[in-house]
């Protein structure tokens, strides 16, 4: 087994990882990483634009409510859910309009 390998295996036992991987690092960028591993970073979600999901349905009441709980789940904020009941004689439409906004 490389040296690598084994050096990764006990740094992760130690969990020092961060360390490690620091000191591998020219001192001038190590010295700024250690000053920025304290600041809290933020991502903002990518702009893809609105997202339209369209949900066409009948008689599938046992399984509407997950898939619909499923979508308004997701972490993309810009999405559009349109459903299309197809005459569900089931409680699939009372369901739906559970959901309506």
């Amino acid at each position: 087994m490389g040296e690598l390998s084994s050096r990764m295996r006990s740094v992760g036992r130690t969990g020092q990882l961060w360390e490690w991987l620091a000191s591998s690092l020219h001192p001038a960028l190590r010295a700024r990483l250690k000053r920025a591993r304290h600041l809290s970073i933020r991502f903002r979600e990518p702009d893809y634009g609105l997202v339209s999901v369209i949900v066409p349905f009948h008689n599938v009441a046992p399984y509407l409510d997950r898939c619909l709980r499923s979508l308004v789940g997701q972490s993309y904020s810009r999405l559009e859910i349109i459903l299309v009941d197809d005459g569900s004689t089931d409680p699939s439409a009372r369901i739906a309009a559970g959901y309506a906004r």
